[in-house]
């Protein structure tokens, strides 16, 4: 009996010391790996990413602390980011009840993150005192080359859910993100800074078919300064105070194969946060104030595909990029005439042929027998002198009449009817379309002028098929 109870007790005395030995292991590992947090540390998928013009330490799970470190002005530049897995679980998927894009400004979060953004803002404002930084574009430059040293990756290469963006907290912890997170991480830290934000959101835009532009989203600040980027009136919501809005691009789409420029001829929605109505504008050296209404007024003419006239003399680099990139869909069809006379009129048969080519849907590309949009596109000259010993006068006149012909009877339509008449910009390309295939007749009325006249036909060659959102 008694060589029972000396096993049974041995027996309570090893499960005691496993169970000691099981506690006193659990309380080392909760205090050198701050919690349980090790149970959720396995392969789940997330990826090591390294910022552009940096890197990211500390950065095998999504939560906890980084440290991100990039350059600006030739500087080395550091910061610390600590996200709490419970902010991250909060905003990771999206936040109830909000619609994409019209909900986007939900997402510029800076209370309720456990001070993220705002220690996050605290630091930058720590450089910016101790690098004395007092010019507007060295403040915003210090944050765009922050938010620009995250990653660049769109929805479709992250697999992130295109259905709604990334909250600042969310973006700083993924380490990684597309022109929509980045642009929300940079409102959210300028308006700590005093700032007024927005969101500038150009929706997709598909021109030829074939070409695409995806949607793309910039920053939007206080600005009227129309040199360097387009501007665009924003009214509150009871249409008493009317701001004005400059995009800033806190990623370089062109990485993406598709320029700034690409965008500036979409009318973007904006999307004003509370603070645009009370925060600091951005105007870096505080001397230049542009003509808002004048500005519209240039910038609409120029940026309208069925007017574009010619390069004026001068304007900004932005316009003539614009300019060029959207020129670039137009190919010379080959058929041309040069025309030079007193008073005549000609005319000229057309047969617009469509073929096949990758047409354009929400969905990617699909082969189809597509329709070719095509263009007319004309210039005045100076009579030959040969032919006329007239002068131009402000009474040459150069009129383009074109009409559709009705493939079955034969009856005309009047398609369209554009022109020029006096001597003045006579040296400007004009352009009198789109049009659809068919079959048409020109009629070209001269008087006392010359002009070149030539057919083209849209296709800009797409090297990447359409992926969503960048």
């Amino acid at each position: 009996m008694a060589l029972e109870i000396d096993q049974n007790l041995f027996k309570w005395v090893v499960i005691a010391i496993i169970l000691m030995c099981l506690v006193s292991g659990a309380g080392i590992m909760y205090k050198f790996t701050g919690g349980f947090a090790f149970l959720n540390s396995g392969d789940n998928g997330e990826k090591e990413y390294y910022a552009s013009s940096g890197y990211i330490e500390n950065n095998d799970a999504p939560l906890g602390y980084k440290q991100y470190t990039w350059t600006y002005g030739d500087e080395e530049m550091s910061i610390d980011v600590n996200v709490p897995g419970d902010v991250y679980q909060d905003y990771a998927y999206g936040i109830d009840g909000t619609i994409y894009p019209d909900n986007i400004t939900e997402y510029i979060i800076s209370s309720g993150d456990d001070g993220v953004v705002s220690d996050t803002a605290g630091q930058l404002s720590a450089i910016i005192k101790s690098k004395d930084y007092s010019d507007e574009e060295d403040v915003t430059g210090l944050v765009f080359s922050f938010v620009g040293s995250i990653p660049y990756e769109t929805d479709y290469e992250s697999g992130h859910s295109s259905e709604y963006p990334r909250t600042p907290a969310v973006i700083l912890s993924d380490g990684a993100g597309d022109s929509g997170d980045h642009s929300i991480l940079a409102a959210a830290l300028l308006r700590e800074l005093g700032y007024g934000v927005a969101i500038v959101y150009y929706p997709p835009e598909s021109f030829d078919e074939q070409t695409v532009i995806p949607e793309a989203v910039a920053l939007g600040l206080i600005s009227n300064d129309s040199r360097q980027r387009p501007v665009y009136p924003v009214s509150n919501e009871d249409g008493t105070e009317i701001i004005t809005v400059s995009p800033f691009w806190t990623v370089d789409t062109t990485e993406k194969g598709y320029p700034s420029s690409a965008f500036y001829s979409i009318s973007p929605e904006i999307y004003p946060d509370d603070s645009l109505w009370c925060g600091i504008p951005y105007n870096p050296g505080g001397k230049f104030r542009a003509d808002f209404g004048k500005d519209l007024d240039y910038q609409s003419e120029l940026l309208s595909s069925d007017i574009i006239r010619s390069h004026p003399l001068t304007y900004p680099d932005w316009l003539e990029q614009t300019y060029d990139y959207y020129q670039t869909v137009w190919y010379p069809s080959g058929v041309s005439w040069e025309l030079d006379d007193k008073w005549r009129l000609y005319d000229k048969l057309l047969d617009i042929t469509g073929q096949p080519r990758l047409l354009y849907t929400p969905w990617g590309f699909a082969e189809a027998n597509t329709s070719t949009p095509w263009r007319i596109t004309f210039r005045i000259t100076d009579m030959d002198p040969l032919r006329s010993d007239k002068e131009m006068t402000p009474y040459s006149d150069v009129l383009l009449v074109l009409y559709e012909k009705d493939q079955d009877t034969g009856k005309l339509t009047l398609a369209d009817k554009t022109g020029w008449q006096t001597l003045y910009d006579s040296d400007f390309y004009r352009i009198a379309g789109p049009y659809p295939p068919g079959k048409y007749v020109l009629g070209i009325f001269v008087k006392n002028a010359g002009v070149d006249v030539s057919l083209e036909y849209s296709g800009k060659v797409t090297t990447t098929n359409y992926q969503g959102p960048i």
